[in-house]
């Protein structure tokens, strides 16, 4: 079961989450700014992907690094799997096909990202998951589960 998951994560990014209109942008400081085609390097980092399943808690992490290396931490420890105190990895290369564009490796599947105020909106077909940013450590994503 947990294979299908970790599978389906691959599939379709999953997170909740709304913006009003990721194509506007707006550059002042009382507005959030958006980027509609940022590079890799602007959206490396570790975000937040969990969401809320059946009032459950399913606590993912997402980790995007500057060589396109996208690692999905999921905690089995949480409300939702209520498993063991470790994560699951699983890592996905994505290349940049152009600013904002990027491609999967493994799934061959394109999806667009934005930078909207300390979040991503990635995009998949119709899709739109949005992704806050997280203060964790990748390091913290630890023990890993055998």
């Amino acid at each position: 079961m947990k294979k299908i998951l970790m599978l389906t994560l691959s599939l379709f990014v999953v997170g909740c989450g709304a913006i009003s209109d990721p194509n506007e942008e707006k550059n002042n400081d009382n507005n959030p700014t958006t980027n509609s085609s940022p590079s890799l390097s602007q959206i490396t980092g570790i975000y937040d992907a969990s969401r809320e399943i059946n009032h459950q808690t399913d606590e993912i992490y997402l980790v995007i690094r500057s060589n396109g290396s996208f690692i999905y931490y999921d905690h089995e420890g949480d409300s939702f799997n209520n498993g063991d105190n470790c994560y699951h990895k699983r890592l996905e290369n994505f290349t940049e096909s152009a600013l904002g564009i990027f491609l999967s490796e493994l799934t061959s599947i394109i999806s667009t990202i934005e930078l909207v105020e300390g979040k991503i909106l990635i995009t998949k077909g119709n899709e739109n998951y949005v992704f806050p940013s997280s203060d964790r450590k990748e390091s913290e994503f630890a023990p890993l589960c055998d």
